[in-house]
């Protein structure tokens, strides 16, 4: 028996039944020990499409992932989608290897440096006896530190005979331990003085499971609900959920942020786009609940902070205003809001800018929303799209909904769709890209291919770099160079083996939509759209 034996089955001890990676010399001796075992590996066309799909699968199952790749190039070709996962503070482990202990050998690289530069964490197996141990430590941090950790597996190591080991200790989730009154004292004395307060819930909020105790002190203090884009749907159905805050606000609940005296934030980072730049916090005072202390007054200055888990502080906020006998203040606020959300209708909020060939991205999102699975797991690349699609395309589960774009890169959403569908494989996935952002990782659709994986890939094709388009025309610079020149990609799509259709009409989807509902494969949609349309402005 070998030690790259131990580490495979180390490896299935911890739990991890799935690895995403490319093989190589550093690595190839473990994924077949893996693989002869019957576990999974999803083999990448690209490593950052490996750690791309790692980072969606943690993400939406909370528990470490993995990744797995050869040594040197193999490595920095996974810089962006590590620092990406970085970042978004996602718990996953690259397992890489050194090169052989030669100093001219050309692929050599400082692996702790590549780590280090990406915000990674660095761990490395030191000898042929402490494969477990060090493995251990490594999935051990990932999970503390909610980070990805970059472990060091040397060939030469890995290769030796297998020594006797340590067990594998498997990571458990630690408890919540609750909050103290004496610590909410300032956050009650602002929710209790605030007129028209907004409760806001970010992912922390769908970490925690607290939807439930924040409705119930909504009820207590007469508050509007809303999310951030990665909470979304947390409250859907609710008469005063005002959806999500920020760039994205649509229509009446714009009206109730701005008159709004109060916020109330759990685990939401309150980052700049979520608070418009400051727009929608100026003004008003601030309450920020966060487990992150570092978090607090990062993006805007708050008037209490609260370390603290979402749902044992809104649990506590609400008993304490309870035993105050403030069970349903506010009503004035509360009936204006439930008004206004009630009136909200879509054709309202934008002008409707289709043609006979192409789609308003805002139309076409509506329609989208209607005939995609309504169970839908909805992973999106970033763009200028965004604005025009994702105000419009509900998630059926809140917390299914992966955003790529925690380090700005287009052209990391595709991997992540894969790894999606790999995750919750009893969800079809949806996958929102521009045609930018696709053709910078087109190839990885053949993952998707060969391993038959649901996932409806929707392009919206403004035949540009639709960000630059607008920034050119500001400037006063000739827009044309920043449009694109791509060949079909309905075209290239049905080459590569993917069910694809091209989408310039509400009719087009119409006739499409039986086909969409339980997709076997990979399905692309070429959703035709108009450059010059500024879905930003309205």
């Amino acid at each position: 028996m070998k030690s790259y034996h131990v580490l495979a089955e180390a490896l299935q001890k911890h739990g991890i039944d799935t690895l995403y990676g490319l093989t190589g010399n550093a690595n190839m001796h473990y994924v077949a020990a893996f693989r002869d075992a019957g576990h999974r590996f999803v083999s990448a066309v690209h490593e950052g499409g490996a750690v791309g799909m790692a980072d969606a699968h943690a993400r939406l199952t909370g528990e470490v992932a993995v990744a797995s790749v050869t040594y040197g190039p193999a490595l920095t070709n996974t810089m962006t989608a590590l620092t990406e996962a970085t970042r978004f503070k996602t718990p996953l482990v690259l397992i890489t290897g050194d090169t052989p202990p030669e100093p001219t050998y050309f692929q050599r690289v400082d692996i702790a440096a590549v780590a280090k530069a990406a915000g990674a964490g660095y761990e490395r197996i030191y000898t042929p006896g402490s494969i477990v141990r060090d493995l251990n430590r490594a999935i051990r941090r990932s999970a503390a530190e909610s980070r990805p950790i970059v472990l060091d597996a040397p060939v030469e190591i890995l290769t030796s005979d297998a020594q006797p080991q340590a067990e594998v200790h498997r990571q458990r989730t630690a408890a919540s331990t609750g909050v103290a009154l004496d610590d909410l004292d300032g956050a009650l004395g602002i929710l209790v003085s605030a007129a028209r307060p907004v409760l806001v819930a970010g992912r922390g909020a769908v970490q925690s499971d607290a939807a439930k105790q924040i409705v119930a002190l909504a009820e207590s203090c007469g508050a509007a609900l809303a999310t951030t884009a990665l909470a979304r749907e947390l409250f859907a159905g609710h008469p005063r959920n005002i959806g999500i805050m920020g760039s994205l606000t649509r229509g009446p609940a714009n009206d109730v942020l701005n008159e709004s005296d109060c916020i109330v934030a759990f685990g939401a980072g309150l980052n700049s786009y979520t608070t418009y730049n400051g727009e929608l916090t100026r003004g008003k005072r601030i309450v920020h609940i966060d487990t992150d202390a570092a978090v607090l007054d990062n993006y805007v200055p708050v008037d209490e902070g609260v370390i603290g888990d979402a749902r044992d502080v809104a649990q506590a906020l609400g008993t304490a205003l309870r035993a105050a006998g403030i069970d349903s203040a506010n009503q004035g606020w509360r009936t204006r809001v439930e008004a206004r959300m009630a009136t909200r209708n879509l054709e309202d909020e934008y002008v409707d800018r289709s043609t006979d060939t192409t789609l308003d991205i805002r139309t076409a999102a509506r329609y989208l929303n209607i005939v995609l699975p309504k169970n839908r797991t909805l992973v999106s690349d970033i763009g200028r799209y965004v604005h025009g699609a994702w105000p419009y395309i509900e998630v059926a589960t809140p917390g299914h909904f992966v955003c790529t774009g925690a380090f700005g890169s287009i052209g990391l959403g595709l991997a992540a769709s894969i790894g999606a569908a790999v995750a919750l494989p009893d969800q079809p996935v949806t996958l929102l890209v521009g045609d930018g952002g696709l053709m910078m990782n087109v190839g990885e659709i053949s993952t998707a291919v060969s391993e038959r994986l649901p996932i409806i890939v929707v392009c919206f094709n403004d035949r540009a770099y639709g960000a630059e388009h607008h920034l050119f025309a500001a400037l006063g610079f000739d827009t044309t160079y920043t449009l694109t020149d791509y060949p079909d990609l309905k075209a290239v799509m049905t080459t590569m083996g993917v069910e694809a259709y091209d989408v310039s009409t509400i009719d087009d989807l119409e006739q499409i939509r039986e086909h969409l509902q339980s997709p076997a494969g990979p399905v692309f949609l070429n959703v035709h759209l108009d450059p010059e349309v500024n879905v930003v402005e309205g």
